[in-house]
């Protein structure tokens, strides 16, 4: 096997070795993590140009090695994402017996388009697709699963595959050290130092940065998250060369956990309010008062400072109003109008960092 184009390493450590600088535990949907840097070498052999870097979907392939022997995620586009753990079924009509064999390529009974990119030519439908263990396809843009790779196994055996797709891409955020993050679907051109834009010379380095961003409506659902970080480049002649490193993250179900918090309290001191039991009664705190709702008992209105007219009947949470079942609430500084509900704490007092919060609760948390 010849040596990959790009060698992906963090502290001299070779990624395809151990990949942990890539893989993330936990994440909070709707917080963005600190930037891991990681260094792409140029390992090639010769200088290349237009380089970029992008991060996009990951992909798995539950097929046996003699039907595809090799699939990828080029990185030249991001595949559709699967909404649960299944997807679409990959069949084939075999039309001639070979060898080597010859296909139709057919995604849940339709024939989708297929680019050879051995042959530079266009498949029209995925028709005519041959089983030589040397030929490279990859599906056309637009569809499902644009810019994955594969190779028809030379000792192709008829049967049903399924190509699932991580929508763990859609986090990823991507840059030079030292410059804005940009979504790692969009990629980041990478530049030695020193050298024209988008040139990384024979063992010429860039330091990137990788971070990840998930939405706020991501949940546990679809863990583990895949995503594909891939350098790409090109020699004088226009031959391309890339390398690629799967990355996972696993999001936190903060929605069914005993407690809701905000990343950004990290390190921060709160003051936490303290409640009386009578529904016309309240002590006052500097972000807003709370009374309990005389209609719901051991749920809280918030009454914002100065309280509004009409009142709210809940305190606010993301976009709208919801109940607590108990304890206090604090303000998100990062989110003016949103309350972070944390365990019962009777007596009000501080709470120093969000590690301290969670102990409160019983609950740990690893980064």
């Amino acid at each position: 096997m010849s040596p990959a184009p790009f060698i992906f390493s963090k502290d001299g450590v070779d990624l395809l070795d151990d990949n942990s600088a890539a893989v993330w535990d936990v994440v909070l949907p709707g917080y963005e993590t600190s930037a891991r840097t990681i260094r792409v070498t140029n390992n090639s052999g010769v200088n290349l140009e237009s380089c970029r870097l992008v991060a996009t979907n990951g992909i798995t392939d539950s097929s046996p090695d003699d039907r595809f022997s090799e699939i990828l995620q080029s990185g030249h586009g991001n595949p559709y994402p699967c909404k649960d753990l299944n997807n679409l079924p990959i069949t084939f009509t075999v039309t001639d017996a070979g060898p080597p064999a010859v296909v139709d390529l057919l995604v849940d009974g339709s024939g989708w388009d297929v680019w050879d990119v051995t042959n530079e030519a266009q498949k029209s439908t995925g028709t005519g697709l041959t089983c030589d263990g040397i030929t490279r396809y990859r599906f056309a843009i637009g569809t499902n699963y644009e810019s994955i790779e594969f190779v028809l196994s030379s000792t192709f055996v008829d049967g049903t595959s399924y190509i699932w797709i991580s929508d763990g891409g859609d986090a990823c955020r991507v840059a030079m050290t030292g410059e804005t993050l940009t979504t790692g679907i969009d990629g980041a051109e990478i530049t030695e130092t020193g050298e024209a834009d988008g040139v990384i010379t024979v063992g010429g380095y860039v330091d990137i940065d990788l971070a990840l961003f998930p939405s706020a409506l991501m949940t546990s659902a679809l863990n583990e998250r895949l995503f594909s970080l891939r350098a790409i480049g090109y020699d004088v002649g226009g031959v391309e060369y890339s390398s690629e490193v799967v990355g996972s993250y696993n999001v936190a179900n903060v929605l069914s956990a005993d407690l809701m918090f905000r990343y950004s309290v990290r390190q921060e001191k709160y003051y936490l309010p303290r409640f009386n039991a009578g529904p016309d009664v309240y002590i006052p705190d500097g972000a807003g008062d709370y009374i309990e709702d005389p209609d719901s008992p051991g749920d809280y209105i918030l009454i914002p400072d100065p309280a509004p007219d009409p009142m709210p009947q809940r305190y606010r949470q993301e976009d709208s109003w919801v109940a607590s079942t108990t304890g206090t609430h604090v303000e998100d500084e990062q989110n003016p109008g949103t309350y972070i509900v944390l365990a019962s704490h009777p007596t009000g007092g501080y709470y120093t960092s969000l590690t301290a919060m969670l102990a409160a609760s019983g609950v740990t948390f690893t980064t």
